[in-house]
């Protein structure tokens, strides 16, 4: 499969010339060298997070491996709780000349710090109701300090990342946005090699690097603004909130499906080893999810300001046949899990290679969202993405509960079975509004 080929039929769609803008040879050139850096620096740094729980799976067990999983999926959860959808609204306010970006960058700054404190209750609960676990030699109050502290620094990073985009998408915005992942899987690795697996110090190590990553771009922000000054100047919150609220919906029920399913694992009577196996064998998922998320926001940068019938139209055509694409490649590497699961994971996993070849099923209809979701939020209507995250999620929690409850399943294979019917109900509502909203008069 040549994914450069398929990428730049992608490119391709934002060289239309609209009546009142196009993209003229030194903006292609721009482009496909963003798009190469991105592919590049960013796909090695989206690796990462694969990276460390094959090499915690590979050489530490299952059991810490799920341990990290269970706790890096409730992390991402809290980090969306807080982001709110503030990166995809501040790129809109942004371009729409709305906000300037110094005002976002010391709001960012201040929204960050008290995130900080906010978590402290969110961390405490999730210890009292036994879904993290807090290290055996560790005080409690130090263990929230620290993932607090840790999920702070990811806030910070998230807000500033999308402000610094609107000036920069090479090299450095490619750069620091892997560097977390990178922290995070050097640091858990090293703490694994412990008796006592701290993963909490691991993370706060992981914030304070990743603060200090963060740093060179609010330096470049502040260097980009004449006559900077640190005041709050006037926020549009109607025009925040409407870009913000689908995001941060979709965002949560993107981040919520994960912890859910794990708890019905374990509710169901799966233990942390099952976790451990149904959070690599979604990793196919995660794959692809990170494949499309390098490029997307380079494209719904652009394509915010270049929309039209003629682009919509191609977007959907690239999205259809990249799906076939995918569905294929997915029945092709079916075989291929039977040695690849225990090459990568070690042989604790061969009970898991059911639930990998089972997830392969999942990538087609994953692809055509990804790259159909950011055309139509560019499109304006971010709440048909809203819904068909919401369907996802819906049908995840539905299908689960059937499939264990009624069915009596595996408690994994009902998790990765509820996936793969989630995702092709996601996809089918966005294929079926896509083309509906195509009928529309603006887009003919």
């Amino acid at each position: 499969m040549n994914f450069r080929h398929v990428f730049w039929r992608i490119a391709r769609i934002s060289r239309i010339r609209t009546r009142s803008a196009h993209l003229n040879s030194a903006d292609q050139q721009k482009l496909r060298r963003s798009l190469i850096t991105s592919l590049v620096i960013q796909g090695i740094g989206s690796f990462a997070p694969f990276l460390t729980i094959i090499l915690l799976a590979r050489y530490s067990g299952p059991a810490t491996q799920g341990t990290f999983s269970a706790f890096k999926t409730w992390a991402d959860l809290v980090s969306s709780l807080f982001v709110f959808g503030f990166p995809q609204a501040f790129i809109y306010l942004i371009n729409k000349g709305i906000v300037e970006r110094h005002h976002l960058l010391n709001i960012s700054l201040l929204y960050a710090a008290a995130t900080a404190i906010l978590t402290v209750p969110l961390v405490m609960h999730s210890v009292a109701y036994d879904y993290n676990q807090v290290p055996s030699d560790r005080d409690l109050a130090l263990y929230v300090a620290m993932i607090s502290f840790g999920l702070g620094a990811i806030v910070l990073n998230r807000l500033i990342r999308t402000i610094y985009l609107t000036i920069d998408d090479g090299f450095l915005f490619s750069l620091i946005t892997s560097a977390p992942a990178f922290f995070i899987l050097v640091l858990m690795v090293a703490a694994s090699q412990y008796e006592n697996f701290s993963y909490d110090i691991a993370y706060f190590l992981a914030g304070m690097l990743t603060c200090i990553a963060t740093g060179i771009w609010i330096w470049k922000i502040v260097v980009a603004t004449p006559n900077y000054r640190f005041s709050i100047g006037f926020l549009p919150r109607k025009a925040l909130a409407s870009q913000s609220i689908h995001s941060f919906i979709q965002s949560i029920c993107f981040t919520l499906q994960p912890v859910i399913s794990i708890y019905f694992i374990l509710y169901f009577g799966g233990s942390i080893v099952s976790v451990a196996e149904f959070t690599a064998a979604t990793i196919t998922i995660a794959a692809v999810n990170v494949l499309f998320a390098i490029i997307a926001p380079i494209f719904f940068n652009r394509w915010t300001s270049a929309m039209n019938g003629i682009l919509l139209r191609r977007i959907n055509k690239v999205a259809d046949a990249t799906t076939v694409i995918f569905f294929f490649i997915g029945l092709a590497v079916f075989p291929f899990y039977t040695f690849l699961v225990p090459l990568l994971f070690g042989p604790d996993y061969d009970s898991a290679i059911p639930a990998f070849q089972i997830v392969s099923l999942a990538v087609a209809p994953v692809a055509f969202t990804r790259i159909i979701a950011s055309a139509i939020h560019a499109a304006d209507r971010p709440d048909l993405n809203t819904v068909s995250c919401g369907v996802r999620l819906f049908l995840s929690v539905c299908l689960q509960l059937c499939f264990a409850q009624l069915w009596a399943m595996d408690p994994v294979i009902a998790a990765v079975w509820a996936w793969v019917g989630a995702e092709w109900g996601a996809g089918a509502y966005s294929w079926y509004k896509t083309r509906k909203l195509l009928t529309e008069a603006k887009w003919q």
